[in-house]
């Protein structure tokens, strides 16, 4: 949907008169589901069958992942002061969320494997309808400016897409799981312990 549109869309005169009333804020709801889901999956335990966890580099990844999507809400050409305004109060307090739950991300990982896959289908469902449907809404002004027939690029459908495979992720990760589960299903190593353990207790 492109980092600043955000932005692109205060300077639209339709919606700067108020004939258009426009969100503005939900445009930066991509980064914020892909920021707040690799926090919920970064230390996700039984979150795949190699070990039971994800190996370290991944985990790396999704807290690097968490705290670039965070930092690209920032509005462009920030300063301490700007911040402070009210039209981007909204976003400083994403960010600051953002920021917090990659520092606790450790104990999200403790939660069930379908609240986390519910969690993550919500936030991408928002970030599906507020963009979109925002930026059709914006689509014919922008045509107007133009002066020519805009159409939504592959961005537009790159984002949808990338959205709708979490949703399948998350589900699909967590199917496996369950099934993964210790409780479920015991490791070649744990299942030759118990019965070299079992074997000695029955001697």
């Amino acid at each position: 949907m492109g980092l600043d549109l955000g932005e692109y869309v205060k300077f639209l005169p339709s919606v700067r008169s108020g004939q258009i009333s426009l969100w503005r804020e939900g445009f930066y709801l991509p980064l914020l589901t892909i920021s707040l889901v690799s926090s919920l999956y970064a230390f996700a335990r039984y979150a795949t069958t190699f070990q039971h966890r994800y190996h370290w580099i991944l985990r790396v990844l999704f807290v690097i992942m968490a705290i670039v999507a965070a930092l690209n809400m920032l509005p462009p050409a920030w300063t301490p002061g700007k911040l402070r305004l009210p039209e981007f109060q909204l976003q400083v307090s994403w960010i600051l969320l953002c920021l917090a739950m990659i520092l606790v991300s450790p104990f999200l990982g403790l939660l069930r494997h379908v609240v986390r896959a519910g969690a993550a289908t919500l936030l991408a469902l928002f970030s599906l309808w507020f963009p979109l449907s925002g930026f059709l809404r914006i689509l014919p002004t922008i045509s107007e400016l133009y002066n020519s027939t805009q159409r939504p690029g592959w961005g537009m459908y790159v984002m949808t897409m990338g959205l709708l495979l979490l949703i399948a992720g998350a589900w699909a990760t967590d199917a496996t799981a369950y099934r993964a589960s210790p409780t479920q299903k015991l490791t070649e190593e744990e299942s030759r312990f118990l019965n070299r353990t079992l074997g000695e207790k029955a001697v």
